[in-house]
């Protein structure tokens, strides 16, 4: 697993790097909050390719089960992804989370790392 630490205004976070795998399956989320525990960040940057492919397939359940992890320990999560993702039942998905404070989606990364350093 391949990240970034990234610190801003005295907030860290972790952020997957732009183009590679991060999350393949769904007990990858539980690494990654292991390692979230080691940088002492609840804060998480990713990007579309970190995310499976099926991610945004609501009927897989992948979404679902990952972002149940993340919740459960705290972990706020930032996304990055385009709007060709934005469709369907993952783009109701989406704008339901806006009330939540562990998930939101951003199409551009300054808008995704200001959300999550706030």
């Amino acid at each position: 697993m391949q990240f970034h630490v990234r610190t801003k205004d005295l907030t860290t976070y972790l952020e997957g790097i732009a183009g590679q795998p991060f999350i393949q399956q769904e007990h990858d989320a539980l690494d990654i909050i292991a390692i979230c525990g080691e940088y002492e960040s609840q804060r998480l940057l990713l990007h579309r390719e970190n995310f499976p492919d099926n991610f945004s397939d609501l009927k897989t359940g992948c979404a679902g089960h990952i972002l149940q992890k993340f919740m459960n320990y705290q972990i706020k999560v930032a996304a990055v992804l385009p709007i060709t993702v934005m469709r369907g039942r993952f783009e109701e998905m989406a704008l339901e989370t806006k009330r939540n404070h562990y998930f939101r989606v951003f199409h551009s990364k300054e808008e995704a790392e200001a959300w999550l350093i706030q």
